[in-house]
This record gives C-alpha cells, sequence and structure tokens, in this order.
C-alpha cells in the first residue's frame, strides 16, 4: 500500500493540478510533503513498537494511512491536500519498517532471511502496477481514486493484523531522543526548501540561510550523540566504511532513480502529449525492467533460504565497474542510434513544441 501510494500519485499530478486549478510545475509540495514526513518519522517507529505493542502499532499506522487517503481525495485546495499527504506519511512512516519487524518477530532465527525477502517480493508490485492504476484512474474515473483505492486495501490490512498478527509484548524501551531526531528533522526540511525556496521574492538569500540552517543543525547533532548514551543513530555507525560508502552510493543512486517517476510523466503529458495511461504505462515498463532482477534474487533467497553473499567474495569493486562500463556503453549505443536516425536535440525539441 506504501508502495503503491509513492508512485501512483505521479501519474495524476496534471489533472490533480487541473482539477485544483494550479500550474502543473507546483504541485511538487505534494510528493515533497509526504516523502519529507516519512523519512522524519521512520526512525520512530522501532522506538514506538517497543513502547506500545507491535501490533497495535502496525493497526494505528494502518487506520492513519488510510484516515489519510480519504481526506486526500476530500481536498479542494492545494494546501488542504499537502496537509492530508503529511496525514498520509504519518501513517506510512511506519507500515514498512513495523511490517518487517513483525515478521521478523513472528519467526525463528532460521527464517530471518527467507521471511523478509517473500514479503518483499509482494512490495515490488507497487511501483510497477502503480503509474498504470493512476492513469487509469484518471482517465476512466477521475483522480480521486488513486488515494480512494487505499481505503478497501486498508480495511483488508485491519481485519489480517487483528486475525493473523500475534500479540507481541511491550519491551523495555530506552528513551526516545527527541532532541536529535528534532535536529535531523530540521536539518531535512531545511535542506528540501533550501533546494526551492518557496518565496516569490530573494530567493537565492532565503536558499543560502536555509542551506546554513540545514548545515547548524546537521552539526549540532554530532555533540548531542556523543554526549547521550541512546542516540537517535550511532556515529560509531559512520566509521563502518561499508555502511558510510554505501550509504552515500545510495543517496546519490536515489536522487536520479527516485526524480525519474515524478519528471518523466510530466515531461510525457505536458510537452510530449501522452494521456496520463500511456504515461504510466511508460513508466510502470520501466518499473517493471528496474525490479525484475531484484525481485528474482529476493524470491530466489526466500526459497532457497540463502544467505546474501558478502560482496568481497564477488569482487565487488570490479563488478561495479563493469557495470558501470555496461551502463555508459549501452547510453551511447542509444545515442548513435539515435542520431542515425536524424533524431537531434534541436529536432526533438521543436517537433514536442510542435
Amino acid at each position: 500500500m506504501q508502495s503503491l501510494d509513492t508512485t501512483i500519485v505521479n501519474t495524476a499530478l496534471p489533472s490533480i493540478a487541473h482539477s485544483l486549478h494550479v500550474a502543473s510545475l507546483a504541485m511538487q509540495p505534494i510528493v515533497v510533503a509526504y516523502t519529507l514526513t516519512m523519512a522524519m518519522l521512520t526512525p520512530a517507529s522501532g522506538w514506538l513498537a517497543d513502547r506500545f505493542g507491535t501490533r497495535r502499532v502496525y493497526f494505528a499506522a494502518i487506520l492513519i494511512f488510510v484516515m489519510g487517503s480519504i481526506c486526500c481525495a476530500s481536498a479542494h485546495t492545494l494546501g488542504q491536500l499537502v496537509l492530508a499527504r503529511v496525514l498520509q506519511g504519518v501513517g506510512g512512516s511506519m507500515l514498512l519498517p513495523i511490517g518487517r519487524l513483525a515478521v521478523l518477530r513472528s519467526v525463528s532465527g532460521e527464517h530471518y532471511v527467507s521471511a523478509p525477502a517473500f514479503i518483499s517480493v509482494a512490495g515490488q508490485f507497487g511501483p510497477i502496477a502503480g503509474p498504470t492504476l493512476g492513469g487509469w484512474f484518471v482517465q476512466a474515473i477521475t483522480w480521486h481514486w488513486i488515494f480512494l483505492i487505499n481505503v478497501p486495501i486498508g480495511v483488508t490490512g485491519l481485519y489480517a493484523v487483528q486475525r493473523f498478527l500475534p500479540a507481541h509484548g511491550k519491551t523495555q524501551a530506552p528513551p526516545f531522543d527527541f532532541v536529535g531526531c528534532g535536529l535531523l528533522s530540521l536539518s531535512m526540511i531545511a535542506f528540501s526548501l533550501a533546494v526551492d525556496a518557496p518565496v516569490p521574492t530573494h530567493e537565492a538569500a532565503w536558499s543560502a540561510a536555509l542551506f546554513a540552517l540545514a548545515a547548524v543543525s546537521a552539526l549540532a547533532y554530532i555533540p548531542h550523540a556523543k554526549r547521550r548514551r541512546d542516540p537517535l543513530f550511532k556515529l560509531s555507525l559512520f566509521g563502518e566504511p561499508n555502511f558510510s560508502v554505501g550509504l552515500i552510493g545510495n543517496l546519490v543512486c536515489r536522487i536520479g532513480s527516485s526524480a525519474v517517476p515524478f519528471l518523466v510523466p510530466l515531461l510525457l503529458q505536458l510537452q510530449l502529449g501522452y494521456t496520463p495511461l500511456h504515461s504510466g504505462l511508460m513508466i510502470a515498463a520501466r518499473s517493471a525492467l528496474r525490479h525484475r532482477r531484484e525481485t528474482l534474487d529476493r524470491a530466489a533467497r526466500a526459497a532457497l533460504r540463502l544467505r546474501p553473499v558478502p560482496a568481497r567474495e564477488y569482487a565487488h569493486r570490479r563488478f561495479v565497474d563493469r557495470g558501470v562500463c555496461v551502463d555508459l556503453a549501452r547510453h551511447a549505443a542509444h545515442r548513435r542510434d539515435r542520431d542515425s536516425r536524424g533524431v537531434r536535440r534541436g529536432e526533438f525539441h521543436c517537433s514536442s513544441r510542435r
């Protein structure tokens, strides 16, 4: 449900903008409000599960998500829709981590690899089906159904939680690091606003001030984490090369890959004249190819109960270098094929305007 909602909205953004009488390129707060809320509240999900019980918090997360979806479908202005997306993000921030935590607490140690891998296969349905469903709902019914589709799914999830999920008792949770969470949340919000300052004048000055606020908040977390016994994120984690390098690499990759489902539907619909359904099908094809290998790997691990093989056993650096070379060769071949057909960048731009 969370992965479906993350992708189903992007295809419908131009139609939502037309219905709310705003510009299509001014709809980014709908996406930013949801993802930023999830990023801020996800670190607290584990503490909430320990403090109040896994089943109770998971039930509340689904209920909040469904309520947020209903509020999104009932919104009549952009501001109302942004606030409803924040409420939806509060529930969505707890769905994935607490769902995995509930599974890990319900299985034996020998299934710690196979169980999460098996349930992750179902999560690949959202990025593939979301854009197509969003485009179909917009064309066949109305954009409100991209949010209302979560209601029957959520009601089914509420019943399944009460019926099948074991009632794990409360555990002794350490005090939550509210100060650390506040500092990192302030840093994320300020950085996101600095990239595209929401002011009509003096944008450069506002962006510089917000960037400075983000940096100060992030740096202020370091002495706070050193003084606190149980910080939100222990600084020793970043001293592990595998963790820090993987985090930076994942961040860079996510900046590009996560922008595609948001930008490409706008390009296809606003510039190239694609219908919402056709643009959704284009994104679905890309998502299917992207997630195919990951899904097959997870399914194989779930079926065979194999452990993930350490990267060093496969000469990880050589493997990545060869993968980058293959990617560059593929893009060069695509560029050469496009040029051989006489489709230059200027001609493409002119044809798209026509």
